[in-house]
C-alpha cells in the first residue's frame, strides 16, 4: 500500500538502520499468525506467507522504527522529558481493585417468600458471608490508609482466602496462601483506554490521590486504591530499564504512542503525496472487491459446512 512505501522512503531518507534481528522476530510472529489462523483464506485469496509477511511484519517493523526516530531522543519530532511527565500528570491515572464476590442474598428472599423451611437460614448465612466479606474489605482498604503497598494488600488477600479454605475443608487439609490466585487488577494509563464498566469507571474517576475505599459494583465488593499519578509521571523508563520491583514506572514507548499517534498518522498521509509508484493495473484489475468478497463468502459457507 502507499502508506508502507511511504515509509520505505522515509525510512531511506532518514537514514534509519534496519536491525535484521529484530525484523526477524516480527516476522516469525507474524508467520505463526499466518500458519495458524490465515494460511487458508490467505491461500484462497492468491496471498502467499511471503506477501502476507511482507505487508504485515515488514510494515509493522518499519512503522514502530520510524515513529521511534521521530519522536524519541534525537529525533526531529522528538518530545521532551517535562512534555511526557506533563501529559502522564494531566492524562493517566493508576488505580488497584480487588473483587471480592458477595452472596446472593435475592435468591433466598425468594425461597423464603416461596414458603421454603430452609430459605431463612440460608438468607442468614449468607448475609453473615457478605458481613465478613465487608469486614476483610474494610481492613484492607484500613491497611492503603496506613501506608500498606498494593502488594502487601494483595498478600493479605491471599493469607486469608487461605485461612478460610482450611476453615472449610473437610478433610481438615491446610490450604497454602501461595497457591491462592491473585484476582487484583492493577492500571496505570489513559482511563478511557482500560476497558471498564460505566459505574467501576465513574467511581474511580471520582476518588483523590491516595484515597481507598470499599463499594459494591455489580454484585462484587470492590476494594479500590488511587494513587498519586506524580509517582508514574516522574518515573517514565525504555522497556528495558523496567524491573518487576520498579512497581511505579511508566513505559516511555507507551507514553510517546499515546502523545503522537495522531501526529505521525497525519504525518504519513501529508508524506503520501510525495511517494513515487507504478500502478500494478492488471494485478488491481484481477484483485477487485467484488471478487474478494465472493471468495471471502464461499470460504466461510464452507468453513460453516465442515
Amino acid at each position: 500500500c502507499i502508506a508502507q512505501l511511504t515509509i520505505e522512503r522515509l525510512i531511506s531518507e532518514n537514514k534509519i538502520k534496519i536491525d535484521k534481528e529484530q525484523l526477524k522476530n516480527y516476522e516469525d510472529t507474524y508467520s505463526q499468525y499466518y500458519q495458524q489462523y490465515f494460511k487458508d483464506i490467505m491461500e484462497k485469496l492468491g496471498v502467499s506467507e511471503e506477501t502476507y509477511l511482507k505487508i504485515n511484519s515488514r510494515y509493522s517493523y518499519l512503522q514502530n522504527e520510524l515513529f521511534t526516530a521521530l519522536y524519541d531522543e534525537g529525533g526531529s519530532k522528538a518530545v521532551s522529558d517535562e512534555e511526557m511527565k506533563k501529559y502522564v500528570n494531566d492524562n493517566y491515572v493508576h488505580y488497584f481493585y480487588l473483587p471480592m464476590t458477595l452472596e446472593n442474598t435475592d435468591d433466598t428472599t425468594t425461597e423464603e417468600s416461596s414458603g421454603s423451611e430452609d430459605a431463612a437460614a440460608k438468607k442468614e448465612a449468607a448475609e453473615e458471608a457478605n458481613d465478613k466479606i465487608e469486614e476483610r474489605a474494610n481492613h484492607y482498604v484500613q491497611m492503603f490508609k496506613s501506608g500498606k503497598t498494593e502488594a502487601e494488600v494483595v498478600e493479605q488477600y491471599k493469607t486469608d482466602e487461605a485461612a478460610k479454605s482450611s476453615e472449610s475443608s473437610e478433610s481438615g487439609e491446610t490450604t497454602d496462601a501461595s497457591t491462592i490466585q491473585d484476582v487484583s487488577t492493577k492500571y496505570t494509563g489513559k482511563i478511557d483506554d482500560a476497558g471498564l464498566s460505566d459505574e467501576l469507571k465513574k467511581t474511580i474517576s471520582g476518588m483523590k490521590d491516595k484515597e481507598a475505599k470499599a463499594q459494591e459494583i455489580d454484585g462484587s465488593l470492590y476494594v479500590i486504591y488511587k494513587a498519586p499519578i506524580a509517582d508514574y509521571a516522574n518515573n517514565i523508563k525504555k522497556a528495558e530499564e523496567i524491573t518487576e520491583t520498579d512497581t511505579t514506572a511508566v513505559s516511555k514507548t507507551t507514553v510517546l504512542h499515546n502523545m503522537k499517534d495522531e501526529d505521525f498518522k497525519s504525518y504519513i498521509d501529508s508524506e503520501k503525496k510525495k511517494t513515487k509508484y507504478d500502478k500494478n493495473q492488471p494485478c488491481l484489475d484481477k484483485y477487485t472487491i467484488s471478487r474478494t468478497i465472493s471468495i471471502i463468502e464461499d470460504f466461510n459457507k464452507q468453513q460453516s459446512s465442515n
